[in-house]
């Protein structure tokens, strides 16, 4: 056996060790210190056919998808890796955790990429590899039809519709790895071929559950535990990251403690809890939430005025049978024993269908904070007249309210 052929069947056995270990081949050749969880989602990422991870605010997940992309694309030479988001400049940020990151760390890696042919700008932007792998940046839109991938990445998942990653970015998967399997026959090929299968990769933090991710996580969920194909979900909450030094702990501090601090949103992006109604709820969350957004709302004059294209949320004139409520919840001004609430109003215009029902809409909403009940009954009463309502309702309960709209 020449010199030449016991160096190649070393370099294969390498190979095939490193991507059966590739948390070994980011250690040996990038030269990274992953955290045990970090080695684990590597590892499993090569496994799976489709891999989807719901991550905390600040857990790196770009960052192990960088990796990612960067081992498949040296350990798998022809490999065609396309990152897709929301917005162009979501995506390029894997592709900067690899020049700006991992390339500092591994002289191997920056002998691996070829400058010459890679570019990262606004309209293109991939990095290639001397082995002819390529990592490209794809818009999550219809203009991407006809790319073709090995690897498909959607990073922040839960930005991009639907439809766009089914009909669209899921038809890259159609191409297929071609090594040179010189020495095989046709058959034996193809059963190598086989033994390959493309990756779907889905990122994201969490939201609410009427996202079509929510029930994504369900399916991975359902098979995986079937153990019938490989697929696999898991979700990690900041606490994670926090304990390993990841995230600053005076940060997660500060943010619990701003006076803005909103729970739900902090169990979406950073305890990774999907939102939404209870299994027995009587109201429905994915129902309601489908109803919840209007075309336009109808903002006063004074405010009006200050929206470009103020004549599409302006006041309309009422329609036949339109009926328009203002309802106002009031809060007193705080006291020394009492810390009330913002009062809150709301203007609910009730339009008529051919079922003879109603549609509500709730086209205009305001609160305030510290404000005398003569002055919140000024404000009510312009309100009433500015949208010609034809019924107030008013929760006063126990509370000693000033005249709206004559003698007390």
């Amino acid at each position: 056996m020449s010199r030449y052929q016991k160096m190649l069947n070393g370099a294969a056995k390498w190979i095939g060790y490193y991507r059966y270990n590739p948390d070994k081949f980011a250690k040996d050749y990038l030269h990274l210190q992953l955290r045990p969880f970090q080695k684990i989602l590597l590892v499993m990422m090569f496994w799976s056919t489709k891999f989807l991870f719901i991550a905390s605010r600040g857990g790196g997940k770009s960052f192990l998808s960088a990796i990612y992309c960067v081992c498949r694309a040296i350990l798998y030479p022809r490999s065609r890796i396309c990152i897709a988001s929301s917005t162009r400049g979501q995506a390029i940020l894997v592709l900067k955790k690899i020049t700006e990151e991992l390339k500092a760390a591994s002289p191997e890696l920056c002998a691996e990429i070829n400058e010459k042919e890679s570019q990262i700008n606004g309209t293109n932007a991939e990095i290639v590899f001397y082995n002819h792998s390529v990592i490209k940046v794809v818009t999550a839109a219809e203009s991407s039809r006809g790319n073709r991938a090995n690897v498909l990445l959607v990073d922040e998942c839960r930005l991009v519709p639907k439809d766009t990653v089914d009909t669209v970015l899921g038809n890259f998967l159609t191409y297929r790895r071609m090594p040179r399997y010189e020495k095989l026959t046709k058959e034996e090929r193809i059963k190598e071929y086989d033994k390959e299968k493309n990756l779907t990769m889905l990122l994201t933090s969490a939201y609410f559950k009427d996202s079509w991710v929510y029930q994504a996580c369900l399916d991975v969920y359902d098979a995986m535990l079937s153990g019938k194909r490989r697929q696999f979900v898991c979700g990690f909450p900041y606490q994670l990251p926090l304990s390993e030094g990841i995230i600053n702990p005076d940060k997660v501090i500060d943010e619990m403690l701003d006076s803005n601090f909103s729970e739900i949103k902090w169990q979406m992006e950073n305890c990774a809890m999907w939102y939404g109604s209870a299994e027995d709820a009587f109201f429905d969350f994915e129902t309601i939430s489908k109803n919840r957004r209007i075309p336009y709302p109808m903002l006063p004059d004074k405010l009006a005025s200050l929206v470009s294209g103020s004549n599409l949320v302006r006041i309309p004139i009422k329609q036949n049978g339109e009926i328009r409520i203002l309802s106002a919840d009031i809060a007193l001004m705080p006291s020394k024993k009492n810390r009330n609430d913002a009062t809150a109003i709301f203007i609910n215009q009730l339009k008529p269908t051919k079922a003879g029902r109603y549609s509500s809409n709730i086209v205009y909403a305001e609160s305030h904070e510290g404000l005398r009940t003569d002055n919140q009954a000024l404000i009510i009463r312009k309100l009433f007249d500015e949208y010609a309502c034809d019924y107030l309702v008013i929760d006063a309960n126990g509370k000693k309210f000033a005249p709206l709209l004559g003698d007390e």
